[in-house]
């Protein structure tokens, strides 16, 4: 899910000012935590902090009926892996209210972490950081949803370099569809200068796929949905490129093919491991690169 990846995007690039209003100090070092196993499992943010804690946070944007018991199963892998037990936080950022539990409580077994929905975290802590991936977050509170602090976002990633602008902006544009403010980004974004178009939005195209799948025939709507799959992989390929050469320069020429074969879901994959890539080549592991 593209909200899942472009948040797990912000936790990486730094936001000192979720951790404040959380009661923490920002990590001394994020952590790479993978679990192998039959099916892969990866935590989300995994970090150590101030006096060695270790932190792990997962970005939820449904109500798990599980969530218990998958992180005390996250719980005790990361327990296992560094040899130290971490506190955990689940941060629910979705559209219904929030029902998930919590804790486990039973006679043999007591377990709780916890459950923090973002719409009600007080937002001065994410201005006053400075952070982008911050500012960003914003959209997702409660106080983020009116137009002034719309506006203020807006004005905040203005002040970045023109190169890296754009694609901050398209981060606001994806999880402002969440809070269904994109017209609100849009519109202020305009007043600066700065062109968004509503319909690069994965939000809006689902909801247009949504609509049209109500009103067409079985075959018609088949190829209507094939359609508008490819034009989601092919702005998310458009991402892909701008993110890898961003980070690692001009793209050879293996890569680019690579991009333009992969499906979606291997084009999030791609884009789920450039998080943790060092190398370019770390973005294409498994997809058979051809670098060699």
């Amino acid at each position: 899910m593209k909200y899942d990846t472009t948040l797990k995007e912000l936790l990486q690039a730094g936001v000192p000012g979720l951790w404040r209003v959380l009661g923490l100090e920002p990590p001394t070092e994020v952590l790479t935590v993978e679990f192998p196993s039959v099916r892969m499992r990866r935590p989300d943010f995994v970090a150590r902090f101030d006096q060695g804690a270790i932190i792990h946070l997962e970005v939820q944007g449904d109500n798990d009926g599980g969530m218990e018991w998958r992180e005390l199963e996250y719980y005790q892998l990361i327990f296992r892996q560094m040899h130290q037990p971490p506190m955990q936080i689940v941060l629910y950022f979705g559209v219904e209210p929030m029902t998930m539990k919590n804790s486990i409580v039973f006679e043999s077994l007591q377990f709780r972490y916890r459950l923090i929905d973002l719409r009600w975290l007080n937002t001065d802590y994410f201005f006053e950081s400075g952070s982008p991936a911050d500012s960003v977050l914003v959209v997702l509170t409660s106080e983020g949803n009116e137009p002034k602090n719309i506006k203020r976002i807006v004005q905040e990633l203005g002040k970045l370099p023109e190169n890296e602008q754009l694609d901050w902006f398209e981060k606001l544009m994806i999880l402002s569809g969440i809070r269904g403010v994109e017209h609100l980004v849009q519109e202020e974004a305009h007043k600066m200068g700065i062109s968004l178009d509503i319909r690069d939005n994965l939000f809006y195209k689902q909801a247009f796929a949504a609509g049209l799948e109500d009103g067409v025939e079985q075959g018609i709507k088949q190829g209507i949905e094939k359609g508008i799959e490819k034009g989601i992989e092919k702005g998310e390929a458009k991402m892909l490129y701008r993110q890898l050469e961003r980070r690692f320069g001009s793209l050879p020429e293996w890569a680019r093919e690579q991009i333009e074969k992969a499906n979606l879901a291997a084009l999030e994959a791609m884009g789920l491991r450039l998080l943790d890539a060092t190398q370019l080549e770390d973005v294409f592991n498994g997809s058979g690169n051809g670098a060699d």
